[in-house]
C-alpha cells in the first residue's frame, strides 16, 4: 500500500533543477517574444519576404524537400544568410527556442558537479554534445 504524504511535508527542490526550470521559463518568453516580433516585421513588410505571399498557394502541395528545391533554398543552416527576408527571420525565435535545453543543461552542469553528482553531470555533458551535434546536422547533411 502507499504511504501517504503529510501535506505539511517540505520537498526541497535542487538548487539546478531550479535553474534549469527559470531559464525555461524566461526563455521561453524570449523565444515566443522574438517570434511575434519577427512575425510583425514579415506581415507588415518591413523586410520583404524571400516567398513571394503570392506564390505560398502553389508552393503549399509539395513535400518540405520539394518546396526548399522550388525556392532554391538548401536544408540545414543555409537559412541564416538569409536572414534579411522577413519569412526567413522568423527562424530566429524558432532556433533560440530548440536551443533552450542546451542552454539549460550548460548553466546547470557546473552546479551538477558542485553537489556531487557527477555521473548526472557527466550524462548532462554528454547530452549537450549529442543535441548540438544533432542540430549541426554533421550526421545527415542538413537539419
Amino acid at each position: 500500500m502507499a504511504e501517504i504524504l503529510d501535506p505539511n511535508t517540505k520537498i526541497e527542490t535542487p538548487p539546478e533543477a531550479l535553474l534549469y526550470a527559470k531559464i525555461l521559463k524566461y526563455g521561453t518568453f524570449i523565444g515566443i517574444i522574438s517570434l511575434i516580433i519577427t512575425f510583425i516585421i514579415y506581415i507588415f513588410g518591413i523586410l520583404p519576404p524571400y516567398v513571394p505571399v503570392e506564390k505560398l498557394p502553389y508552393l503549399w502541395k509539395y513535400t518540405a524537400h520539394k518546396f526548399l528545391e522550388e525556392i532554391h533554398l538548401k536544408s540545414g543552416w543555409d537559412w541564416i544568410y538569409y536572414l534579411s527576408y522577413g519569412d526567413i527571420l522568423n527562424y530566429l525565435g524558432m532556433v533560440f527556442l530548440a536551443g533552450l535545453t542546451i542552454i539549460a543543461y550548460i548553466a546547470i552542469t557546473p552546479l551538477l558537479f558542485a553537489s556531487a553528482a557527477r555521473a548526472v553531470g557527466t550524462i548532462a555533458i554528454v547530452e549537450i554534445f549529442i543535441l548540438i551535434l544533432a542540430a549541426s546536422g554533421i550526421l545527415q547533411g542538413g537539419h
